[in-house]
């Protein structure tokens, strides 16, 4: 097979997957996802939701995607749920066959054997698990999606240009607010440019600007939902 072949034949089942997929996988992707966006499109109330919103621990920037392409929807008239996150099913994917595509070339060069080239591209596209995963409008699949378009980006810039520095930064700071677990990765991936590749000071600044800036929209997302101000990771934490 053609890399232009896996490329088209990876595009295809994800779309597949995405049109004929159905429910959800994990309670959360719905309860404290499309639920919780409910709540601002008054299809709930604050008693049906989970113990989360109560407490104030889940970031709202899933549901306010939700109530932004809902709203969108209805200016077509159009207000079925099941188109809508049929729609976001597609949405993930597209998320995630861009993360693949950039992963790939950030390390294709790496690999010296042609064959394992090939596989890699082939693993990477179609284990029937990743498939499924990748069409899930989850916080652990968009959050790993984007961190991985950060992380992939940051190793295919040719030059230290600041306004790609301040991107990757802006990308990591929205993986965080979509899985706040990601954290982890993030600040594992500062020491390492910090510690390790004795990172240009200035760079790591841009960076970290990036992510607080992210961060800082996250928390007027929040403050829109929940109507007051409040810190979700802390909360969560």
């Amino acid at each position: 097979m053609t890399n232009k072949s896996i490329y088209l034949f990876g595009a295809t089942l994800l779309l597949v997957t995405a049109l004929f997929s159905s429910g959800y996988h994990q309670f959360d992707e719905h309860f404290q996802i499309l639920e919780f966006a409910g709540l601002k499109l008054a299809l709930a109330e604050p008693n049906d939701l989970a113990w989360e919103y109560h407490y104030q621990t889940r970031a709202a920037i899933q549901p306010a995607i939700v109530v932004l392409l809902y709203s969108l929807f209805s200016l077509a008239k159009i207000t079925d749920p099941f188109i809508i996150v049929t729609f976001l099913r597609l949405l993930s994917g597209l998320l995630s066959f861009l993360s693949i595509h950039l992963f790939y070339k950030a390390y294709r060069r790496s690999i010296e054997d042609i064959l394992l080239q090939k596989w890699f591209l082939l693993l990477s596209f179609l284990l029937w698990f990743a498939v499924y995963n990748n069409v899930r409008f989850s916080s652990e699949n968009w959050s790993g999606s984007i961190f991985l378009i950060a992380y992939s980006l940051f190793f295919l810039q040719k030059s230290e240009n600041r306004s790609h520095y301040f991107l990757i930064g802006f990308l990591f700071g929205l993986a965080f607010l979509f899985r706040y677990q990601v954290g982890l990765l993030i600040a594992g991936f500062m020491l390492w440019l910090f510690c390790i590749q004795k990172g240009n000071l200035f760079l790591s600044i841009l960076l970290s600007t990036g992510i607080i800036l992210s961060i800082t929209l996250g928390l007027l997302i929040d403050c829109w939902y929940y109507g007051d101000w409040t810190l979700t990771a802390w909360n969560y934490f």
